[in-house]
C-alpha cells in the first residue's frame, strides 16, 4: 500500500523495512548501464544471494577514516567526496554526479549557492522491494529551472547516478552545452479580463496532438509516436483521496524519445491536460527546434509581407513598414499571448487567437492577414480603393 502527501512531499509505505536496513542492502548493488529508448528504463541492478560487496577491508579501513576526517563541513563538497570514494581506485574517473555538477558550474555565469537540487521518490515493486527515483533541478544560463527525472533503482545513490548519467547523455546527444529560451523584443499590452487557466488547458491534449500531427504530416499512432503513463496514489491530506499524475513519452523529432511529467490532480483528464499544456509550452519556448521550425515561420511571414509589399510598396512613405506588430498577454498565464497585426496604409487591425507563446500568436494573426489578402486580391479593386 502506497500513499503520498503533497504538503510534505513524502510517500508512505506500509510494510516497508527499516530505512537503514533497506539502504544498507541496496547500496551494494552495482550501477547498471543506461539504455535510452521510448518507455525504456535502465536495467535494474540485481542482488543475488551470493553477491555482496564489502564496505572496507583490513588494509583500506584506516584510509577510509582518514578521508572522512579531512572532509570539510560543506555538505555538498562532502557528498562529492563520497562519490569519488565510491568510484573505485584513485585512477578512475569521478562519478557521474560530480561530472554533472562540474558541467553545470562551467556553464553558469554566476555559480548558485546550491548547484544541484535533488529530490527522491520511492515505491514498492511487485516483489516487495523498495525502489527509488531521483529528480535533479538546476539552471544553466537561464532563469528557468530545468528538471530531469531518472528511472526506478534499488537505492537512492544508484538512482542519483542514473539521473546524472541521463542528463549527461542528453546534453551529449544534443551536441550543445547551453540551453536558453528565445527572447522576444516585442513588448506586451494590457491583458484581457475574464480569461482563466481552465479555458487554456481544456483542449490542451487535442491542441498538442494537432500540433505534432501537423509537424509529422500524418495522424499520430499510439504506442508508436506517443505513450501515456498515469500514476495513482492516495493523498493522506485529503483522507486518502486518489490523485493522479500523467507522464507523456513522445518522439518529437522521430529520433530521441522525450518524457514529460505533469503535476498531481484529482482526475486523470486534468492530469493529462496539465502534462499536455507543459509540452506545448516546451515546444513553443525551448528554442530547440522541436516545434514548428523557424524556416517554416519565416516562410509564412515572408510570403505575406511580400504580398503586402507588392500591393502597397509604392504607396508607402519611405522607411515605413507595411505592418506593425503588438502583443497582449493574459493575466491568468504569462505565457499566453494574442498578436495584433496593424496595416497602417489600410488602417486595419488583424487580431489572432490566444496561443501559448508569441510565435504561435504571430502565426495566428498572420493567417488572418493572409486570408484577407486572398479574399480581396481576387478582384484587385477593393484593396486599392481602400488604400486611396
Amino acid at each position: 500500500m502506497e500513499a503520498f502527501s503533497p504538503s510534505t512531499g513524502c510517500r508512505h509505505l506500509s510494510g516497508q523495512p527499516s530505512g537503514r536496513v533497506a539502504q544498507r542492502v541496496a547500496d551494494v548493488a552495482p550501477v547498471s548501464s543506461l539504455t535510452p529508448g521510448l518507455g525504456g528504463r535502465p536495467g535494474r541492478a540485481s542482488l543475488g544471494l551470493g553477491e555482496r560487496s564489502p564496505l572496507s577491508d583490513m588494509n583500506g579501513q584506516a584510509d577510509v577514516h582518514r578521508k572522512r576526517s579531512r572532509r570539510c563541513s560543506d555538505p555538498l563538497q562532502a557528498h562529492l567526496e563520497e562519490e569519488e570514494d565510491d568510484g573505485g581506485d584513485a585512477g578512475e574517473a569521478p562519478g557521474s554526479v560530480a561530472r554533472l555538477q562540474d558541467f553545470v558550474c562551467s556553464q553558469s555565469n554566476l555559480p548558485p549557492p546550491k548547484v544541484l537540487a535533488w529530490s527522491f521518490e520511492q515505491h514498492l515493486d511487485p516483489s516487495m522491494q523498495v525502489l527509488y527515483r531521483a529528480t535533479v533541478s538546476f539552471s544553466v544560463d537561464t532563469s528557468e529551472p530545468l528538471h530531469f527525472c531518472g528511472g526506478w533503482q534499488v537505492s537512492k545513490r544508484v538512482a542519483q547516478r542514473d539521473t546524472a548519467e541521463r542528463v549527461l547523455w542528453y546534453y551529449q546527444r544534443r551536441g550543445q552545452l547551453v540551453w536558453a529560451p528565445q527572447q522576444d523584443a516585442e513588448g506586451t499590452c494590457a491583458a484581457p479580463q475574464g480569461r482563466t487557466m481552465d479555458d487554456q488547458t481544456a483542449d490542451s491534449v487535442a491542441s498538442l496532438f494537432d500540433t505534432l500531427a501537423e509537424r509529422k504530416g500524418r495522424p499520430l499512432i499510439e504506442d508508436k509516436d506517443f505513450l501515456w503513463n498515469v500514476e495513482e496514489l492516495h493523498d493522506l491530506d485529503r483522507n486518502g483521496e486518489k490523485i493522479f499524475r500523467a507522464t507523456l513519452s513522445v518522439l518529437l523529432d522521430d529520433k530521441t524519445p522525450r518524457h514529460f511529467c505533469g503535476g498531481w490532480h484529482s482526475e486523470v483528464t486534468a492530469a493529462r491536460d496539465d502534462t499536455a499544456d507543459r509540452v506545448l509550452w516546451f515546444i513553443e519556448n525551448s528554442g530547440s527546434g522541436l516545434g514548428q521550425s523557424d524556416d517554416s515561420d519565416k516562410t509564412v511571414l515572408m510570403y505575406v509581407q511580400n504580398q503586402l509589399q507588392k500591393l502597397f510598396g509604392k504607396k508607402l512613405p519611405q522607411g515605413q513598414s507595411v505592418w506593425t506588430w503588438s502583443y497582449e498577454s493574459s493575466e491568468a498565464d504569462l505565457q499566453v499571448f494574442r498578436a495584433v497585426a496593424h496595416l497602417p496604409i489600410l488602417d486595419k487591425r488583424f487580431v489572432g487567437a490566444w496561443c501559448r507563446g508569441k510565435k504561435a500568436a504571430q502565426r495566428s494573426a498572420c493567417a488572418k492577414v493572409r486570408e484577407f489578402l486572398d479574399s480581396e486580391v481576387c478582384s484587385g479593386e477593393q484593396i486599392w480603393v481602400s488604400a486611396r
